[in-house]
């Protein structure tokens, strides 16, 4: 029995959005590239296996201040893909998440 664990999500996104007052809803799409690793039965060693997929999602940023804003965001990333190496195996996943975030523009 093959165990698979999720190592490395690296996302690239294109964002649109229009500020509205001091908000700013945006909507996004991209491309996500996730590392993967495997073994059998909890022997991990160094088997890895990169695959893409896209992400969309949207969010919303609030302004506080001159400089600052918090925001929170949801992405969904759907991963497809068939593993060379191992017998019958493939890889068909939506991940799906929620950020939350703040920070300051200079």
């Amino acid at each position: 029995v093959y165990d698979v664990q999720l190592r490395q999500i690296l996302d690239l996104k294109a964002r649109v959005g229009m500020p509205v007052d001091q908000y700013m809803p945006y909507a996004f799409v991209g491309v996500s590239s996730v590392t993967l690793g495997y073994g059998l039965d909890g022997d991990w060693g160094p088997k890895d296996y990169s695959t893409s997929g896209y992400n969309a999602g949207a969010g919303i940023d609030f302004r506080i201040g001159d400089n600052g804003f918090v925001g929170i965001e949801y992405i969904y990333r759907h991963i497809e893909s068939d593993i060379s190496g191992l017998a019958e195996w493939s890889v068909d996943a939506g991940l799906s998440g929620v950020q939350l975030r703040g920070g300051f523009t200079f």
